[in-house]
């Protein structure tokens, strides 16, 4: 085994310990790499339309000013909503389908 090869000359209690300790270690390096690599593989899905993403941005701070304003835009706010959630929806539905 590994250990033998790496501490010959400790009991076989330390160099279980210690083989152990490297399991251990390895383990959370290989689980660190799934991490980051699964944080690559969704940077990249979210860039894949990057005119899509910002859209969706665009027209939620749109959304926000248009029911945080104190007056009404000549009566065309309650349509601004109701048009703006209904091209968010739409772009959610084309994000989905391009997964």
């Amino acid at each position: 085994m590994l250990y033998r090869l790496i501490l010959p000359h400790r009991s076989p209690t330390c160099r279980l310990l210690c083989y152990i300790v490297w399991i251990k270690n390895t383990l959370k390096g290989f689980l660190a790499g799934m991490a980051v690599m699964g944080a690559l593989t969704f940077a990249v899905a979210q860039n894949r339309h990057p005119h899509i993403h910002a859209a969706v941005g665009a027209l939620e701070a749109a959304q926000q000013e248009l029911q945080e304003a104190a007056h009404d835009f000549c009566g065309h706010r309650a349509q601004a909503l109701k048009d703006t959630n209904a091209a968010l929806r739409q772009l959610r539905l084309a994000q989905q389908c391009a997964k």
